[in-house]
Formats: C-alpha cells, sequence, structure tokens
C-alpha cells in the first residue's frame, strides 16, 4: 500500500505498508513498512517455511496504535506507531492498495537466463474491513479512480 499523496511527495515520503512480499522461490513473506524520517526508514519482518505455492490469508491489522501483519492468523510483525512513534506519521493517513507481480528491481535483482517465464500471482480474494468504533478517522476509497482519501477530522 503507498500514501495517497504518492504523486506529490513521493516515495518513500508518502509511506508504504507491504502486507506482504514474497522473493521468487524462497520459503519466506516479508512484511514491512518504509517511510521518510529524517531520512529513509523501514521496519520489517519475515516468516520462513511458508509454501509460497499454496493460498495462504496475508493480513494486517492497522490502527492509531499498531500495524500488525499476520499470515493465516499467526501474527509475524508488529510497529508502533501511537503518537508518531519514530517519525510515522506517514501511518495515519490515506492510503491505496496495490496487488503486483514485480519481476526484477532492485530486490531481488534482473531477470537472468534461470527466471521462469511467464510468471503469475493468483489471488483468491482481497477484503478491507473498517471498524466502526466512533472515531472521525475515516478512509475512503474511491472506486473511480482507486484513489484513497483520509476524511480525518483532528478533534482534539
Amino acid at each position: 500500500m503507498l500514501g495517497s499523496d504518492f504523486s506529490s511527495v513521493s516515495w518513500p515520503y508518502c509511506g508504504e505498508i507491504d502486507i506482504f512480499e514474497h522473493v521468487n522461490t524462497e520459503d519466506k513473506v516479508y512484511g514491512t513498512v518504509h517511510w521518510d524520517s529524517n531520512g529513509y526508514a523501514t521496519y520489517g519482518n519475515n516468516l520462513s517455511g511458508i509454501d509460497v505455492s499454496q493460498y495462504h490469508t496475508y493480513a494486517i491489522e492497522w490502527d492509531k496504535e499498531y500495524i500488525v501483519w499476520y499470515c493465516d492468523d499467526a501474527e509475524v510483525n508488529k510497529i508502533l506507531i501511537k503518537d508518531n512513534t519514530g517519525g510515522t506519521e506517514e501511518f495515519h493517513k490515506g492510503y491505496f492498495l496495490l496487488l503486483n507481480l514485480a519481476v526484477g528491481g532492485n530486490w531481488p535483482g534482473a531477470p537472468n537466463d534461470s527466471t521462469n517465464f511467464p510468471a503469475s500471482l493468483y489471488v483468491d480474494y482481497v477484503r478491507v474491513y473498517q471498524k466502526n468504533d466512533g472515531s472521525t478517522n475515516n478512509i475512503v476509497t474511491d472506486n473511480n479512480s482507486n484513489n484513497v482519501t483520509d476524511n480525518s477530522q483532528n478533534n482534539n
């Protein structure tokens, strides 16, 4: 997921929440955040022993205090973002979802003769839930433009 202000402030200033990433034939999935805290900052963890040829349930729970990652209902990673701890103000605004199959790039590197093509990404479903806790912090998806906007009102 990328911050909805990506087009105006660029990466990593917009923030990025990787619900989970997978590289090639590794038996690992990675849950990570990237942001700017007076310089590039990142925090993440991975889960080993995953058969990535099978379906799994990847999730985050994200509120005003924490971002918590789950794989098949097991907690994998957790970061404190309460009160912008560690310069994490990027994680208190609207985001949009990205589902992608990347081939090459800085991580894991350029394709070579051992790269299997064609590559495929299979997704059974994507669900987004919003907790109804009576707060005025609402993240709204605009289905026409695939943008997400943050309609927060600071009542402090």
